[in-house]
């Protein structure tokens, strides 16, 4: 495995204040990766096979967060994101070792996504060392591809965003210098959520791929 990455992350903030406090920035990624790697089928085909393959993913992301005295011990927290990422699968390939022409590939395939992640929150003091709070906030979880052995071309086909509502109640406290309280009440609705299962070939049968969940 050979990966290089590269990142770099710009942010303004303001003075800390007691009323308002903001920091709003943006954030570029590249990484490529470049792999192969070996599967012994002896037992079951006979042969070891070989995956070969390129993966190169783009991302660059504008995002702003800020909180707000509303009232003696009641803050706002308000946070977005925006995130655009381009990933693609170059040159993969799966081969049996010694045959004259692989069992799939070379192939390429790409995956362009635009997604917004952000968090809507209030936090209420209850005293020096006690914290009531309620959120709602969007993640989102890169798509990708699915680049272990694939004897079948169809394994290799995009994964989509994973995107995830997640809504929490809670309460922080430090009851003493050795004493630590917390608790918390959330849901979570997940959107095309990443599985590891499996899609059927007619010749191979059941074979593995990471899929989104309906």
């Amino acid at each position: 495995t050979d990966a290089k990455v590269f990142s770099q992350e710009l942010r303004l903030a303001s003075n800390k204040g007691r009323d308002f406090n903001w920091v709003t920035g943006a954030y570029y990624a590249h990484e490529k990766l470049s792999d192969k790697f070996y599967s012994d089928f002896t037992d079951v085909w006979g042969a070891a096979a070989r995956t070969t393959y390129t993966q190169k993913a783009d991302t660059l992301a504008l995002f702003g967060q800020s909180d707000t005295r509303l009232a003696e011990g009641l803050k706002l927290v308000t946070g977005l994101r925006y995130e655009h990422e381009q990933r693609d699968l170059e040159d993969f390939s799966t081969s049996w070792i010694g045959a004259a022409s692989p069992l799939t590939g070379p192939a390429n395939r790409s995956l362009s996504s635009n997604q917004t992640s952000g968090k809507l929150g209030l936090e209420y003091t209850l005293a020096k060392n006690a914290l009531l709070y309620a959120n709602v906030s969007r993640g989102v979880k890169s798509g990708g591809f699915t680049t272990y052995n694939a004897p079948v071309i169809d394994q290799i086909a995009p994964v989509k965003p994973e995107v995830l509502w997640a809504y929490e109640l809670g309460f922080k406290s430090d009851l003493s210098r050795t004493l630590r309280v917390n608790g918390a009440s959330y849901y979570y609705d997940y959107t095309n959520q990443q599985v590891q299962s499996a899609i059927f070939d007619p010749v191979y049968g059941p074979v593995g791929k990471i899929v989104n969940a309906p």
